[in-house]
């Protein structure tokens, strides 16, 4: 039997709904969080960019989805 071992990928402070791996860099994710956010961070726990969506009014709305554009993968779209 394999022992498990989890590494945590997502700094503490976030909440993370949903998430998605860079097509070619596999070692860099997206997440959306719930309260919004968008935070491109690498698997060593450091976080590349974050952004607020500002999408809306109560700035509590989760991120519902993400995606990597596949022609232009330094860009993703997030929507709320």
């Amino acid at each position: 039997m394999q022992d498990w071992a989890a590494t945590i990928i997502c700094p503490g402070q976030y909440r993370p709904r949903q998430f998605e791996y860079h097509p070619y860099r596999e070692n860099v994710l997206v997440f959306g969080t719930l309260k919004g956010e968008a935070v491109v961070a690498n698997t060593n726990n450091e976080v590349l960019s974050e952004i607020s969506t500002g999408l809306s009014k109560s700035k509590h709305d989760s991120i519902l989805g993400l995606c990597w554009l596949r022609r232009h993968p330094a860009l993703y779209v997030v929507g709320s």
